[in-house]
């Protein structure tokens, strides 16, 4: 039985599916035009879902930045891509290098705390999404 993808993007979401494969996307100011496009390089929905909002909590600041230092549209999309893709890249290499049964987010969590450190994590998860 072949996969099935949720349709289109879902309200306030910026994950799209392209070929099966989940893309963030978000348009850049009405003084720039165009849009960012970053491959979040993953078929499941719940994954992309994390990766999404990771890069939604750093967007407003990578723009603020990069529209400080560029005035051309298309640079603006290279720094931008580029600072987003760094941020995925460097939260993936922290969830593989965590040590088996640590938390990947619930940083303040130590062995012998009540709960899991997937508790842990799924509080982290829940904070942050309430947080944005």
């Amino acid at each position: 039985m072949p996969k099935t993808f949720p349709r289109g993007s879902h309200k306030g979401s910026h994950i799209t599916a392209k070929r099966g494969i989940y893309h963030y996307r978000r348009r850049l100011p009405s003084t720039h035009s165009g849009e960012v496009c970053i491959s979040l390089r993953t078929r499941q929905f719940r994954e992309a879902e994390h990766r999404a909002a990771l890069l939604d909590q750093a967007f407003d600041d990578a723009l603020r930045r990069a529209s400080d230092s560029v005035t051309d549209a298309v640079d603006l999309n290279t720094l931008l891509r580029s600072y987003l893709q760094e941020l995925l890249a460097k939260d993936l290499q922290r969830r593989l290098e965590r040590p088996p049964g640590a938390p990947v987010y619930g940083y303040w969590w130590e062995p012998g705390d009540p709960g899991t450190a997937a508790d842990a994590d799924l509080e982290a998860i829940r904070q942050a999404r309430d947080s944005l």
